[in-house]
């Protein structure tokens, strides 16, 4: 079945913060329950989050994006999508946490392509950016 023809069933989450590099900015988490396509992290969330990450948007911004847990030192995964150079941080903190337990790619929105390709985009906030997809309808 086309990727377009199934049917997703998505859950949204009110999130607590993303704790960036200069401050905390509200996000919205949709858990996309569905087939897992993405071959590395951070991807697309229209074409399938791998089964560990959530599908997160973050409140002011236009887009989302995958975002995988961050481990138990607070790294994140290192398998980015093609031509990312932005690195992945764990910065958001999701209900019932205290702490950052999931990761987003942190990029320089002064800088063109560090999200990789087209959709991708660094989104600025507060003083830093946030690699996110367009949202499809």
């Amino acid at each position: 079945m086309p990727l377009a023809a199934r049917k997703w069933t998505r859950i949204k989450v009110i999130a607590v913060a993303l704790a960036a590099a200069t401050g905390v900015v509200g996000l919205k988490l949709n858990l996309n329950l569905g087939a897992n396509v993405n071959k590395w992290n951070y991807g697309d969330p229209q074409t399938g989050c791998q089964s560990t990450e959530q599908n997160v948007s973050v409140t002011g911004l236009t887009g989302d994006f995958c975002s995988p847990p961050c481990d138990s030192s607070n790294n994140c995964p290192t398998t980015y999508p093609p031509g990312v150079t932005a690195q992945g941080q764990c910065v958001l903190e999701m209900p019932g946490n205290n702490q950052p337990t999931y990761c987003a790619l942190i990029c320089d929105p002064n800088t063109k392509g560090t999200c990789g390709k087209a959709p991708a985009k660094c989104e600025p906030i507060q003083g830093v950016g946030v690699c996110t997809y367009p949202i499809g309808k």
